[in-house]
């Protein structure tokens, strides 16, 4: 990390920044110029037990291709070259997006078998070629998402320095640091409830780069049961796939007898509304919005319109180029 108190990076391709506080200021005064001569510094440990007591281990994963079992448009192995023009930063695993803040320091993804005792059949391995470089997701549109998040990872670091982290609208806001190298570490980070979060990110934090391996990430809502509006479950989304206008059934059990406050969506990045024409206990029939863009979305229930998520998400595929009704 560059011996300043903020570092702004504009992230390829959208208009957010990453903003990674470092809160130097709020550190003892040896602390701040070990870090300004680029030493590595051990932060204190967050004080939100994490996870915190009451969290539900059963909560919905809110991420996409979490287990990195699916290949991005891209193929199994993708780069970016963290230079001026260069736009494409999907990265090999589908969902996933490179991101490097530092000029021609490479970032690199590649998709291979999971080596972790319990992992699943892919794993994404990382090289970073400085410090903030890694992989993000975005769940939630920015201000959507939950307050309270318990985030984790599998991570294993052959070479340098790896944290996880959520935050929202380019802000890293909760994170937590690797302990081990060589070896498989569960990395979690939870945070306090005091601001949104609506992304994920694994990243270098060593400025001579990074090389590591990710299995496994999850986010889920932190909050405890008593504060949630959950326990609908979608079972199935028929058809999965559909086209823009397109209508979806979407079929599962305990959506109530009247939609009420609940909003049925599609997400990719950002929230967008499906438009319920029927809304039963067991099923909801929806129609697709025009505006949306061919790509792989989720559909989900939110709680009402602040965005508490109230079921699990399934895939839909979303196909712009067969037909749309007239």
């Amino acid at each position: 990390m560059r011996s300043t108190e903020m570092n702004r990076i504009i992230f390829p391709g959208s208009s957010l920044f990453l903003i990674v506080v470092l809160s130097l200021m709020a550190l003892p005064q040896v602390v701040r110029s070990e870090l300004a001569a680029g030493a590595r510094v051990t932060l204190p440990e967050p004080k939100v037990a994490c996870p915190p007591p009451d969290f539900n281990a059963n909560a919905p994963n809110l991420l996409h291709n979490a287990s990195f079992e699916k290949a991005g448009p891209r193929g199994r192995s993708a780069s970016f070259p963290g230079r001026p023009g260069a736009e494409d930063a999907r990265s090999a695993a589908a969902g996933w997006t490179m991101h490097t803040s530092n000029d021609r320091a490479t970032v690199t993804t590649e998709l291979i078998g999971s080596t972790r005792a319990g992992g699943g059949a892919s794993m994404l391995h990382v090289n970073a070629g400085s410090n903030e470089g890694g992989v993000y997701q975005i769940f939630a549109a920015n201000d959507r998402g939950p307050a309270r998040v318990v985030a984790s990872a599998w991570v294993l670091v052959g070479r340098g320095r790896v944290a996880i982290g959520t935050g929202n609208d380019g802000f890293i806001t909760n994170s937590v640091l690797n302990s081990t190298t060589g070896q498989w570490e569960l990395l979690q980070a939870c945070s306090d409830g005091k601001t949104m979060n609506n992304w994920f990110i694994v990243y270098s934090t060593d400025v001579e780069g990074s090389d590591f391996y990710v299995d496994l990430a999850s986010v889920s809502d932190g909050r405890p049961n008593g504060e949630r509006c959950g326990g609908t479950l979608i079972e199935r989304v028929v058809p999965n796939v559909s086209f823009p206008g397109g209508v979806i059934a979407i079929n599962g059990r305990n959506f109530g007898r009247v939609q009420g406050t609940k909003i049925a969506a599609i997400n990719r990045g950002r929230v967008d509304r499906l438009q319920v024409t029927r809304w039963t206990d067991t099923q909801i029939l929806a129609r697709v919005p025009l505006d949306l863009v061919g790509g792989t979305y989720r559909v989900l229930i939110y709680c009402d319109d602040t965005y508490r998520t109230s079921s699990n998400s399934l895939e839909v595929t979303i196909r712009d180029d067969i037909h749309r009704p007239r």
